[in-house]
């Protein structure tokens, strides 16, 4: 499989998916980027995934984990499906 992250520029996530962008909750921003999968296996059901961030470890201490899903049965998500939803677990 391959997953795609829609919105990254030369390595780089676009500023609307972090704390330079315009949609949070509290002080937390909470756009989530769009991806695709590709070469999907014949007969996978759904899909699961955890973006995380090791290059937290030197701020925080730990990964981050920025969003975890489950029960994707498409092939990817649109930008800031984590608000507008759809059938996946979140």
């Amino acid at each position: 499989m391959r997953v795609t992250i829609l919105g990254v520029e030369n390595g780089i996530l676009d500023d609307r998916f972090g704390s330079k962008g315009s949609d949070f909750r509290g002080d937390m921003p909470t756009r989530s980027f769009g991806f695709l999968v590709e070469d999907v296996p014949p007969g996978t059901v759904c899909l699961a995934g955890i973006f995380d961030d090791p290059d937290s470890v030197p701020v925080s201490g730990f990964i981050w984990i920025h969003w975890c899903f489950a029960n994707l049965r498409e092939h990817g998500m649109k930008e800031n499906a984590s608000h507008t939803g759809g059938d996946f677990v979140q």
